[in-house]
């Protein structure tokens, strides 16, 4: 039962920490939140209040949802997801693709980036067919309106591929491993703006 104040210092020290780099106004802050987060009945009041004290735009703020959270996906959630969004923060459903939700919800999702399983990138060197099912997972997010991250991109032949069937953005090893705040700054990271470059810190 501690999962509403873990999150909840989660996002305060990241909001305040990344506030306080200026490079790092520019990043987009992706937060992993729970189903029981999401509907405590105060989270949209806490992330207001959040981006108020530490003078972050609400649209750098990226809320990560997995899948399975948005099972099962009733009124109450997309209100509340609605009311993020209002607030001009994004909200991406991470773990795409194995998680029990229905396609035939997927239009309804006020959702703004999707990001696919590691298990469709892991895919890609053994199966010949995961890269068509990567493009078709990538082709219906953006009919929908979508971003695309392809995760768990660990070689340079993955992230070719990735590129290749329109995947916009990537994470993975192959461009950089977790590492704590300071070490990040100290390493003179690059921010690129131009959506077309990958490059890695």
């Amino acid at each position: 039962n501690l999962i509403d104040r873990v999150g909840n210092y989660v996002l305060e020290t990241a909001a305040a920490e990344v506030a306080a780099v200026p490079e790092l106004r520019r990043v987009m802050l992706c937060i992993n939140v729970s189903r029981r987060e999401l509907t405590n009945g105060q989270f949209p009041a806490r992330l207001r209040d959040t981006m108020t004290r530490s003078g972050m735009d609400p649209t750098a703020f990226c809320l990560e949802i997995t899948e399975s959270a948005l099972d099962p996906l009733d009124g109450d959630l997309l209100t509340l997801l609605g009311e993020v969004r209002e607030l001009g923060t994004q909200v991406s459903l991470d773990d795409f693709g194995t998680g029990a939700s229905s396609l035939s919800e997927f239009y309804r999702l006020p959702v703004s980036v999707l990001k696919t399983a590691k298990s469709f990138v892991d895919a890609l060197d053994e199966h010949p067919s995961a890269k068509s099912i990567l493009a078709g997972i990538v082709t219906m997010a953006h009919a929908a309106g979508m971003r695309v991250v392809a995760e768990g991109v660990e070689t340079e032949s993955q992230a070719t591929i990735v590129a290749e069937v329109g995947c916009d953005l990537a994470q993975g090893y192959y461009f950089g491993r977790p590492a704590p705040l300071t070490e990040v700054i100290a390493s003179g990271f690059r921010i690129n703006a131009n959506p077309g470059v990958w490059e890695t810190a």
